[in-house]
């Protein structure tokens, strides 16, 4: 591993030119927000394993600052020693190019706050809360870090007690929902409420991993699907009951076998109410079809469906073009912060979950429609037929009952020109 690391590390390196117009550093690893930075110009990608710059014209100046850096700021340079050549030639080209914003994707990136700590005001810098503020993140601590911070959702009271008013929060939502409303013009579509779907069809937010796979391949792969809820009960007993340690605690990886657990169970739930009720189904699948867990998700669902069922959708844009294009569509899951984001655009979605809920219940709202929590079998079907069954002036009431804290905030044309302000990017086109 530490050999694959040096390699990837030393490959990183690529000389830029330093006369390019930079407004915006922007740090992130590669694979997550690609497809973000396709939408914009004017801003340079850093991350200190996979993408380092150099040129030899920043040596000089890159020499100043590191020396300078070493003498005011010394305990926190020794701790950052791993990180020196990119702090070397990237202080330099700050300095050198004049540039302000820094931008990070994700909240709970290192090295954008580490670069505030060494630069201070002499850069501003920017990051979002990209997804659910899952347990056991604590979001509080990377937004009081920041100079802007662009929130996903609304914090909840004991989150907003502990801010420590310095940083500017923008109520933002979801960056690539942004970029794709934008880009279609489709804004007005978020304003409108969902009827009844013509087709008697659900949409599963997948979120099946490797975890699933192997928990499936050595508990179900070679048992009668007739047996699969006894199975589950026993396994049940097996994670959940004996979960502490001697002292009391939850072990480390119980989360994760809750999450498996429930899932399966939500699984089954909407097997038997798709069998029951006919249904059908399509499936919004976890991963791109390039990338390795795919095929694991295309064999699980296979056992039960037709592969045609999965949408194979090729990025995210097309995933939310598939949402945006069927607007009286229930999307059914059990912790996707993509269902979160589509409830936020005025669109159904039907929320399962077992345990998880117990971990972050700002998320969750067990009298509300929308939601199954702990639930049997009957009540999961009366509650999902009524969704679907649901009219425009029903969506409409039932989510003016939610708590604030459930959905992502609704995107908005404004609060986009906002985030290209303060980061200093300009859209392609």
């Amino acid at each position: 591993m530490k050999l694959k690391k040096l390699l990837i590390y030393i490959s990183s390196w690529r000389h830029i030119n330093i006369n390019e117009k930079i407004n915006c550093i922007i740090i992130t690893k590669p694979g997550n927000y690609d497809d973000c930075m396709d939408y914009f110009k004017g801003h340079l990608w850093i991350e200190p394993l996979h993408k380092n710059i150099f040129n030899f014209k920043l040596i000089f100046i890159g020499m100043k600052v590191f020396i300078k850096l070493l003498i005011s700021k010394t305990f926190l340079m020794v701790k950052l020693w791993k990180f020196w050549p990119t702090i070397f030639f990237t202080c330099g080209l700050i300095k050198k190019n004049k540039i302000k914003n820094i931008l990070s994707f994700t909240d709970y990136v290192s090295f954008p706050i580490y670069l505030k700590q060494l630069l201070g005001d002499q850069i501003k810098t920017v990051t979002m809360q990209n997804s659910s503020r899952a347990y056991p993140i604590k979001r509080i601590k990377y937004i009081n870090k920041h100079d802007i911070y662009f929130s996903w959702s609304e914090l909840n009271n004991k989150e907003k007690s502990t801010l420590n008013k310095k940083t500017k929060i923008h109520k933002f939502g979801s960056l690539r929902m942004h970029l794709v409303l934008n880009e279609k013009k489709n804004w007005n579509i978020t304003n409108s409420f969902p009827g009844q779907n013509e087709k008697r069809q659900i949409c599963l937010i997948s979120n099946y991993a490797t975890r699933h796979h192997k928990f499936f391949n050595k508990y179900f792969l070679n048992l009668n699907p007739d047996n699969f809820i006894k199975k589950l009960q026993d396994l049940e007993k097996e994670y959940l009951f004996n979960s502490k340690d001697s002292f009391g605690k939850i072990k480390k990886n119980i989360n994760d076998y809750e999450q498996i657990i429930e899932f399966f169970y939500f699984f089954l739930f909407i097997k038997k109410f798709i069998e029951k009720n006919k249904f059908e189904i399509s499936i919004i699948e976890r991963h791109k079809p390039n990338h390795p867990g795919f095929k694991y998700e295309e064999d699980f669902y296979s056992n039960f469906f037709s592969r045609s069922n999965i949408l194979r959708s090729q990025n995210h844009a097309k995933r939310i073009e598939y949402i945006l294009n069927n607007k009286n569509l229930v999307f059914i899951t059990n912790m996707s912060s993509l269902g979160r984001e589509i409830l936020g655009i005025n669109q159904k979605v039907f929320t399962y979950s077992k345990w998880i809920y117990k971990f972050n219940e700002s998320f969750f709202q067990k009298d509300s429609i929308f939601f199954c929590i702990d639930e049997s079998y009957e009540i999961f079907e009366n509650k999902l037929l009524e969704n679907f069954n649901m009219g425009k002036e029903n969506f409409e009431n039932n989510k003016k009952s939610l708590k604030n804290t459930i959905s992502a905030f609704k995107p908005n044309y404004n609060n986009l020109t906002l985030f290209l302000k303060e980061t200093g990017l300009f859209l392609k086109n």
